[in-house]
């Protein structure tokens, strides 16, 4: 956190062979971990709890960073409503698209990528 204020992550991550799913919004203002535990070491290697399927653990992951900085934005949005959902967990916060993409290269490259997001407005 070398020039952030704040930094908020907004995430989801699941195992679909273990039907686990966790969404989770946190704010970090100084430096340091958060998260969640998945399962004990002993149960992720346990062939019985099913973590591994063919030799593979597939994690999905979906997440947003939002960082608040010193540093000025100039947003001239013609818009003024809400157009982009972003999906945390069963949880819907509807946000600017215009803003995202002013405020954030990575987002204004999704936007431009022609993803099944940017298409959708919605980003799981």
């Amino acid at each position: 956190m070398e020039n952030e204020k704040k930094i908020e992550a907004v995430y989801n991550f699941s195992v679909d062979s273990v039907n686990f799913n966790c969404g989770l919004q946190y704010t970090f203002e100084t430096s340091g971990g958060q998260g969640y535990s998945l399962c004990l070491t002993d149960d992720l290697f346990d062939p019985l709890k099913g973590y591994f399927i063919d030799g593979y653990l597939t994690i999905n992951f979906n997440g947003i960073l939002l960082t608040e900085t010193n540093e000025k934005i100039e947003l001239n949005a013609k818009k003024r409503y809400k157009d982009f959902t972003i999906v945390v967990g069963d949880k819907d916060i509807k946000v600017q698209k215009e803003v995202l993409i002013k405020a954030s290269p990575v987002m204004a490259a999704m936007f431009e990528s022609g993803l099944k997001e940017s298409d959708e407005n919605k980003m799981p």
